[in-house]
């Protein structure tokens, strides 16, 4: 089993859902997740998530999580947080 996560809400006390976009976010997730058979960050795929759905759907999988990727960044905020 393999436990997949997707996003990065808070961290050492700081909300990052105002403050970062999604591709911080999961830059930051990435940095901060240990490497692990049993723990996986997916890719991003900014084009084509229709095609993606569709080929998802056809192999019988669970689904996508699809999240818009940017919104103004406070890299104030995120400055404070890399360096907790």
């Amino acid at each position: 089993m393999t436990y997949v996560v997707f996003d990065l809400l808070g961290a050492a006390g700081y909300d990052l859902r105002g403050p970062a976009n999604l591709l911080v976010r999961k830059s930051l997730l990435q940095q901060l997740l240990p490497r692990s058979a049993r723990c996986a960050t997916p890719n991003h795929i900014p084009t084509q998530g229709e095609a993606l759905l569709h080929q998802v759907v056809a192999r019988g999988l669970e689904g996508v999580v699809a999240k818009k990727a940017k919104r103004a960044v406070s890299l104030h905020a995120v400055a404070r947080l890399a360096q907790a």
